[in-house]
């Protein structure tokens, strides 16, 4: 992982056109963060329970990480054991930059973690499940009482992880995880020494490394001029500089079997720093390695001598379900003990880390849009309300304009006002209808009073838009019936 954005963006590329490559799926992704930038601290806690831990965590490690800010990194914590009303712990912390530009890249490319765990943690749920830290010896450590384990009598395993950038190291005791260290130190130390040395790329220098170091042989290097020459220039002697003969190099088995010495020496000062820092380390009565790096000659004996055994391959493909090869299983159970352990946090394996907290945290797709879509409905309601009041009140307009029918009281007669009962005989409109229905009107003149009102209350229950035509209509009807010839109406 690299502050870079080009570099994050180049890393989620090719993450890209592997997953594409393989058919995977994009889904449960875990992302492995690497531990050599991460910090780590024991701590205890005075109480027991992860929920009440988590809500202080981040204040006690504050007062143990020094020289950079809590705020600027994402905490997480690992229950060790209870002891007693305490709670060991170990504490992780990443820095958010480069974890929110890597995050951001994969996004891009359609890939989105929904935890991000550290390597080292991958390594022990995978050691853990193969069994490889459980403990031979019955023998138990036994609590000081205040809290340590007495190194008396305990027995711890080491796991070793050897990768390209940095050499992972993890001590369990008497069952417990004791501590975990990321040495910056990888097999591309050798390689860079190399590149450093006889001026050639990196990639070159991992050819040469493993080449002489596999066959005990020199390396042959083939090395062309690079000339920053502007083609469209036809010059000869710019023709002739292109034209130059290939220049060869030749890696000597001797350098990088130096350059390998250098590494192993170096090497094993940080493993005597880590064993030395490392407290409660009791008899250590097994080594596991892993990772390609575990191959290279002098290693075997680094641990062993480092360690005080010797030093067993982690042994865990045979556990799973796949079609490799008995060879291609060989060759890629070192590479990918990592990988396979990041996949055992879907599958009930030992509990690690999780650094998408606070802002960011992994939300699914329809969380993201959860709230502008929640805003977007409120929105689309308030909008059809007042649509729907300002069709309501032009339909209110439109009746009112063809006519709207208005409920008419006659007049009562003495004996009913004083019974308090006031009788409704007929309607009135409003509109077109004003002066064709109304009392006044040529109709109510020329029929009698109770004709009048018949009509006007059956034209009444009439549909608002079709009361016009209903009303010619009965005119008609009434002239055809009148003794008196009356022209038609239009």
């Amino acid at each position: 992982m690299s502050s870079d954005p080009d570099h994050a963006t180049s890393e989620a590329t090719a993450l890209q056109h592997a997953v594409k490559a393989g058919h995977f799926s994009t889904q449960n992704v875990c992302l492995g963060f690497p531990s050599r930038e991460a910090l780590f601290r024991q701590l205890h806690v005075p109480f027991t329970g992860e929920d009440r831990i988590r809500k202080v965590i981040k204040f006690e490690a504050e007062g143990e990480i020094h020289g950079q800010s809590v705020d600027d990194m994402v905490i997480d914590f690992h229950i060790v054991e209870e002891l007693g009303d305490e709670t060991r712990v170990l504490v992780a912390g990443v820095p958010k930059q480069p974890l929110r530009m890597t995050l951001t890249a994969l996004e891009k490319v359609g890939i989105e973690p929904e935890r991000v765990d550290l390597d080292m943690m991958g390594l022990y749920r995978v050691a853990d499940w193969c069994g490889a830290l459980t403990a031979n010896s019955p023998a138990q450590g036994a609590d000081d009482g205040d809290g340590e384990l007495a190194v008396e009598g305990a027995r711890s395993r080491v796991v070793v992880d050897f990768g390209a950038r940095a050499v992972r190291v993890l001590v369990v005791t008497n069952g417990h995880l004791l501590d975990m260290r990321a040495i910056p130190l990888g097999s591309d130390s050798v390689a860079e020494d190399i590149s450093t040395r006889f001026d050639i790329s990196i990639d070159e220098a991992r050819e040469a490394m493993v080449y002489s170091l596999s066959t005990g042989e020199d390396h042959v290097v083939s090395a062309s001029e690079i000339l920053d020459v502007d083609e469209s220039n036809d010059d000869e002697e710019e023709s002739e500089a292109r034209n130059l003969p290939q220049e060869t190099k030749i890696i000597s088995f001797a350098a990088v079997d130096a350059a390998r010495d250098r590494f192993v020496q170096r090497l094993r000062r940080e493993f005597m720093r880590f064993l030395v820092a490392v407290k409660g380390v009791g008899t250590i009565e097994a080594t596991f390695t892993t990772g390609a790096g575990s191959l290279m000659p002098g290693i075997h004996d680094l641990l062993a001598d480092v360690f005080g055994c010797d030093p067993e391959p982690l042994s865990y493909v045979h556990l799973l379900s796949h079609k490799l090869s008995e060879e291609d299983a060989d060759y890629m159970e070192p590479r990918i003990a990592v990988a396979v352990g990041l996949a055992l946090g879907h599958m009930n394996g030992v509990k690690g880390f999780n650094f998408r907290q606070e802002d960011l945290s992994f939300t699914r797709g329809f969380d993201r849009i959860k709230l502008p879509l929640a805003i977007a409905c409120m929105l689309a309601l308030f909008y059809l309300f007042f649509y729907g009041v300002g069709l309501r009140k032009q339909l209110q307009a439109k009746e009112r304009m063809f006519g709207y029918a208005v409920p008419k009281t006659a007049k009562a007669s003495s004996t009913r006002r004083e019974s308090g009962k006031r009788v409704t005989n007929y309607m009135q409109f409003t509109g077109y209808l004003t002066y064709l229905v109304n009392e006044g009107t040529w109709p109510e003149r020329n029929m009698s009073h109770n004709e009048y009102r018949t009509m006007v209350n059956k034209l009444a229950e009439q549909p608002t838009f079709k009361r016009i035509v209903w009303y010619r209509n009965e005119l008609n009807n009434y002239l055809k019936k009148s003794p008196v010839p009356q022209p038609k109406l239009a």
